[in-house]
């Protein structure tokens, strides 16, 4: 049987699945040895038997494979790889994450008695009680002041928890810069997925460069669709949502909604995904009017991160402050702990607003004194 193995879903994985099939198939030929020669077929032909005497060799497509040719050699490829199959050039051809005109006339064949098409894909791990559980130790220890933020977050989890495939579960963090929504996002992935999270900065997007990263430029070109379609994880940050064009919702609607982000190339499936979108809007009515009743009601849930307190201020100031000190030479840490600074950060706690405005506020100001006290000391010594 002349078979295509279609299988959509990350690199990292594909090469797993790809390990499978290899042990029954030692020889590999790949697109890009294919672009090379496909009009050349005839002394191709020749070419792969005389190359692969123990047997038609094993034809494998991968993703980045598809992002660095043009279109027109996409469109003939299937032509072509009717051919070799039939011919029996290659023992079977494997895809990776097809265009969307590749898959429309892959499945042409589905009753075609020549070929065989076998489908897999990569399954998104779901959440479980375990991973929330890390995740309440982790924000517990991390995040100060948002208590109301984590039960929100876990009830919204819930919803979820038992079902074996889920739609997106699509998340509006909200509120003032600097109080822990970034951070919260990055918590959630770290308990779920071993690698970084998808993260993408809305407030960058300015230019015609941000409509073809979104809709899907040249097919040598970077879009959204592709960086997700690399992606193992199950968690997606929008950061700073409310810096989004509003000309480009309309991928949010049909994402958020059907768990789909659909290109003028590419078709995402995007079950069982945690998508949050960060923002700074002060209340719902805000987020209502800004990104109007269709995107709005596509959210799962809209969770509010509430101005710090002078509490929950003076416990961050102490923590980096402490934090700060033990990244400095002993003799340092002395100079520091012998002074009033500590003191001097708590009463200035009201000109503080954020963790971020502390973070920063706190290495400048401890800085700052040992940098006066050094510029002293050399003074000094210079008059001696």
């Amino acid at each position: 049987m002349n078979t295509f193995i279609i299988y959509e879903g990350p690199n990292n994985t594909f090469e797993e699945f790809l390990s499978t099939i290899k042990e029954q198939v030692d020889s590999e030929y790949s697109l890009s040895q294919l672009v090379k020669i496909y009009n050349d077929t005839d002394n191709f032909e020749k070419s792969i038997q005389e190359n692969y005497p123990e047997g038609p060799p094993l034809l494998v497509i991968r993703a980045e494979e598809f992002y660095s040719i043009k279109d027109h050699f996409i469109e003939n490829l299937f032509r072509l790889m009717k051919n070799f199959l039939a011919n029996g050039i290659f023992q079977s051809i494997v895809i990776q994450n097809p265009t969307k005109s590749l898959k429309t006339k892959l499945a042409s064949l589905d009753n075609d008695r020549d070929f065989d098409i076998v489908y897999e894909r990569y399954d998104r791990e779901k959440i479980t009680k375990e991973k929330m559980s890390n995740f309440i130790v982790e924000f517990d220890n991390k995040i100060k002041g948002q208590e109301l933020v984590l039960s929100k977050v876990i009830a919204s989890l819930y919803t979820v928890l038992n079902k074996p495939k889920h739609l997106p579960l699509v998340l509006m963090f909200y509120g003032p810069p600097g109080v822990g929504k970034t951070e919260t996002a990055k918590l959630l992935n770290k308990v779920i997925n071993e690698g970084p999270i998808l993260r993408q900065q809305l407030s960058m997007y300015k230019t015609n460069a941000f409509y073809n990263y979104i809709f899907g430029g040249e097919e040598d070109t970077n879009t959204l669709a592709k960086d997700l379609s690399r992606y193992k994880g199950n968690v997606i940050l929008f950061d700073e949502f409310n810096q989004c064009p509003r000309e480009v919702y309309s991928v949010f609607l049909q994402m958020f909604d059907e768990g789909i982000l659909e290109d003028n190339r590419y078709e995402i499936d995007l079950s069982n995904t945690i998508i949050i979108c960060t923002s700074n809007f002060s209340n719902k009515q805000e987020i209502y009017t800004a990104l109007g009743a269709a995107l709005y009601s596509r959210f799962t849930e809209f969770i509010e991160f509430v101005t710090l307190d002078d509490s929950i201020k003076e416990q961050l100031i102490t923590e980096q402050y402490e934090k700060t000190l033990s990244s400095l030479s002993s003799e340092d840490q002395t100079g520091i702990r012998n002074t009033t600074v500590y003191n001097e950060l708590i009463s200035h706690v009201k000109q503080f607003s954020n963790a971020r405005n502390i973070k920063k506020g706190v290495e400048l100001y401890i800085s700052k004194v040992l940098a006066d006290k050094f510029i002293q000391e050399i003074k000094l010594d210079n008059k001696g």
